[in-house]
């Protein structure tokens, strides 16, 4: 779980950077939101508090499907 996380913060940090942002404020925004709470999951693993794992989970899921809605090419709302 511990690298799961950690891959996670870091692919959200990969997001932000020049080339890869689709702009610079909501993209941004929603790429920080990622990396916040993989960063979260990463510390309830190294603590292995189960409860905290879960529900970061459920806000990595939350912040990965807010912007897959706005940005996802496949997505019907998708700003191009």
């Amino acid at each position: 779980m511990r690298g799961s996380a950690a891959t996670v913060a870091e692919a959200a940090n990969l997001l932000m950077l020049d080339g890869r942002a689709r702009d610079n404020k909501e993209w941004m925004a929603a790429a920080g939101r990622l990396t916040a709470a993989a960063q979260e999951a990463l510390k309830a693993a190294e603590a292995k508090q189960v409860d905290g794992v879960f529900a970061t989970g459920g806000t990595i899921y939350e912040a990965c499907a807010a912007c897959h809605r706005k940005y996802a090419a496949d997505s019907p709302k998708a700003q191009q």
